[in-house]
């Protein structure tokens, strides 16, 4: 078991391996026990003993042991050497430088392995030599060793005396057979090998023969035993089994083979059956499932019937593969065949493409709204395709390839199809009045793209633009546009504006043979308004100067009216006859502030409106002291205030100038004095105020006297611009009674 399943199987297993195992497994037991049952050594070592119960004489000689037999020389008598008789036979002897040596005096040697005396086989003489064989003293030496005889005493050279050879006819036993075997002349020590099969024919391997001294030492371990006619092996392929048996005895190691057929019928090749041992053992890696070869089969594809011959074989288990042509035509591919022990189970045509006709009813290409059939010029197989096929044979504005692709039967097309172009080397013919010219756009263009074109490139005397468009590849043109020229407002001409020449051009296009507007100020330009033009063919002329107006210069002016007061307001700028302009206040009437709006009618100047308003009057350092107000502080204009004539600010302010002043300081002043805001300007009414006291006063450049009863009148005025001071005296009238002066200052302020 243990040998059989290192081999890979157990004891029931058939294969060659597991069978050799086995037998080499049992060879060797064999030997064990034999060794055991020979050996008490063994024997204690396997743990036990050997009992001798009975003892039978072998049948035939033990080659196994035949190593430890005991040889013959082992058991040969030893020569006794009987030291004192042989020095009693010395002593005897002659003793002569002539005297001869007998068969009593001998010499002693030693002769491989062995020691001993030879004696000469006859008497020697002195100085002579005789012989003696070797094998005196070693039975396993031959030949004759060399004695020398000197007066009486021997010498020996045994150098001649060799290792005896082996020859002769040997009885050896193999088996249950024993037979003679020749042995050539086989030198001492060395070894030959025979044929195990010369004694028993079943039997194989070699013996060796070993020659030691004549004895010839046989071994035949190297002998295998053979199988016999009785024995069995049972052989199995694929499920079927058959016993077999020899048909005659087999050496170990020699082959036999038998059929697989003869065991199973689905398969082929030879059995190998081998003898080892006297042990059969099976290799059945020589059986093959049997192929299909040379068969046929009828097969169906598509509406086609046809019976195929295998043109290759197809080994069992697998398949093979027939063109689906060789049964329909119109088919690529493979048919996939499928065999069995030799027989076709079946066939599958999944791998049978149909091809795409030339006959077939096309597929449909849509290109660029165009719809069409396409058929292949020839037949195409599945998979394949044709290229580079023109587009513009589908739809003649466009350019590029399509494919058609077959596959099963079905084809299909796939486009790569583009609209034309428009190149620069295209041109288009465009006829203008009179006048046609070729015309091509400035570079590629595209489906849709336009380009325009002018059309005084065609005739120098229309305008407008020629409009070039691209579609599929062809070029289109529209000069629905191009007019007689017009003139343009960069259009310029020569023209006078009453009396005065001078460029003119239009504000808007005129066309040619029509009239329009321009602008009377580029040919005068002290006028403003519109002029008729006339044009003609782009050329501009002046038709009617009429209706020009002159500006309102910067120094013209109209008159505003203010509280009762005119004053003169002219515009800051040029203007154009029929336009409004504005003006501030402040630069008409000082003291007013707001804006006033001006309109100008052929070089007249007139006021619409105005929303002019007197400033406030800001009362400074005279009045704010006269009045007891801050300097900074304003009063509204058309404000009158009043105020006490005996007060100290008026005593301090209103008559500072008084010479001297501390007159009026000393006087009494009665009364009440006004001070007015008007347009900026404050003014004081002194004229009510009243001394009993006489003082001169001295204001400005003016002096006045002033008598018992005084009264004084002082008026300021604050501009912008101005500063002037005066004092008048009106008048002085003296009676009897009573004398009155009048004093009347006036004074103008910034």
């Amino acid at each position: 078991e243990a040998a059989a399943a290192a081999s890979g199987g157990d004891s029931g297993s058939s294969s060659t391996e597991a069978l050799n195992a086995q037998a080499s497994e049992l060879g060797q037991i064999s030997k064990s026990l034999e060794t055991i049952s020979s050996s008490e050594a063994m024997a204690a070592a396997a743990g036990g003993q050997v009992e001798v119960t009975e003892l039978v004489a072998p049948a035939e000689q033990d080659t196994t042991n035949q190593d430890a037999a005991v040889s013959a020389e082992d058991v040969q008598v030893v020569e006794v050497v009987d030291v004192t008789v042989l020095s009693v036979q010395v002593a005897a002897m002659e003793v002569s430088a002539d005297a001869a040596c007998t068969g009593k005096a001998g010499a002693f040697v030693t002769i491989g392995d062995k020691q001993g005396t030879l004696y000469p086989e006859k008497q020697i003489e002195s100085g002579s030599t005789g012989t003696a064989l070797c094998s005196k003293v070693n039975a396993g030496y031959e030949g004759s060793a060399t004695l020398k005889c000197n007066a009486g005493s021997v010498s020996a050279d045994t150098n001649a005396c060799l290792p005896r050879s082996c020859a002769g006819n040997l009885d050896v036993t193999v088996g249950a057979k024993t037979g003679v075997v020749t042995l050539d002349s086989l030198p001492s020590g060395l070894k030959t090998t025979k044929l195990c099969s010369l004694v028993n024919p079943v039997w194989s391997g070699s013996m060796t023969l070993l020659c030691e001294m004549g004895a010839v030492r046989i071994d035949t371990s190297g002998c295998m035993p053979g199988c016999m006619v009785k024995d069995s092996v049972n052989i199995t392929v694929a499920g079927q089994r058959m016993l077999w048996s020899p048909t005659k005895d087999m050496a170990s190691g020699v082959n036999n083979y038998v059929a697989c057929e003869a065991v199973n019928f689905g398969y082929t090749g030879l059995i190998e059956i081998k003898c080892y041992f006297s042990m059969l053992s099976v290799n059945m890696a020589g059986c093959v499932a049997k192929p299909c070869k040379g068969s046929s089969v009828s097969m169906e594809l598509g509406s086609t019937t046809k019976i195929v011959a295998l043109a290759s074989e197809i080994k069992s288990g697998l398949t093979g593969n027939v063109p689906c042509s060789a049964v329909n035509p119109y088919f690529t591919g493979q048919i996939v065949i499928s065999c069995l022990f030799g027989n076709i189970t079946g066939y599958n045509t999944q791998g049978c493409i149909r091809q795409c006709l030339r006959t077939d009813a096309g597929t449909a290409v849509s290109v660029g709204g165009v719809k069409m059939t396409v058929k292949p010029t020839k037949d195409l197989n599945s998979g394949s395709s044709v290229y580079n096929l023109l587009c513009e044979s589908l739809n003649n504005g466009f350019a590029g390839t399509y494919t058609l692709t077959c596959y099963d039967g079905q084809l299909t097309a796939s486009a790569a199809c583009t609209e034309k172009k428009c190149p620069a080397t295209l041109s288009v013919l465009v006829v203008v009045g009179s006048q046609q010219a070729l015309i091509s756009p400035s570079g590629t263009m595209v489906t849709g793209q336009s380009e325009n074109s002018l059309c005084e490139d065609v005739h120098d005397k229309y305008t407008g633009v020629v409009t070039l468009s691209c579609y599929r590849g062809t070029l289109s043109k529209d000069n629905s546009s191009c007019v007689v020229k017009p003139c343009e407002p960069w259009d310029f001409g020569v023209g006078s504006v009453l009396g005065v020449s001078g460029l003119v051009r239009p504000t808007a296009q005129i066309a040619s043979g029509a009239v329009g507007a321009g602008e009377c100020s580029l040919a005068n330009q002290a006028y403003s308004g519109k002029m008729t033009l006339a044009c003609v063919k782009g050329t501009v002329t002046v038709k009617d100067a009429s209706t020009c107006r002159l500006k309102c210069p910067i120094t013209s002016f109209g008159t505003l009216t203010l509280d009762g007061s005119a004053y003169r307001a002219g515009p800051t700028a040029a203007m154009d006859h029929d336009t409004t302009g504005e003006q501030l206040c402040s630069k008409a009437a000082p003291g007013y502030s707001g804006t006033i709006s001006l309109h100008c009618n052929d070089g007249n100047v007139t006021v619409t409106t105005h929303a002019c308003l007197p400033d406030p009057c800001p009362v400074g350092d005279y009045y704010g002291g006269l009045m007891g107000l801050s300097p900074n502080a304003t009063v509204n204009s058309s404000t009158i205030l009043h105020f006490d004539c005996g007060s100290s600010s008026f005593k301090m302010y209103a008559t500072r100038q008084a010479e001297p002043e501390d007159a009026l300081y000393e006087a009494q002043v009665f009364g009440e004095y006004a001070v007015k805001c008007f347009a900026g300007n404050l003014t004081a009414n002194f004229s009510t105020c009243y001394s009993t006291t006489s003082t001169t006063m001295t204001n400005t450049s003016t002096t006045s006297s002033t008598t018992t009863s005084s009264t004084i009148t002082t008026t300021t005025t604050n501009t912008s611009t101005t500063s002037t001071s005066s004092t008048t005296t009106s008048s002085t009238t003296t009676s009897s009674t009573t004398t009155s002066t009048t004093t009347t200052s006036t004074t103008t302020m910034s």
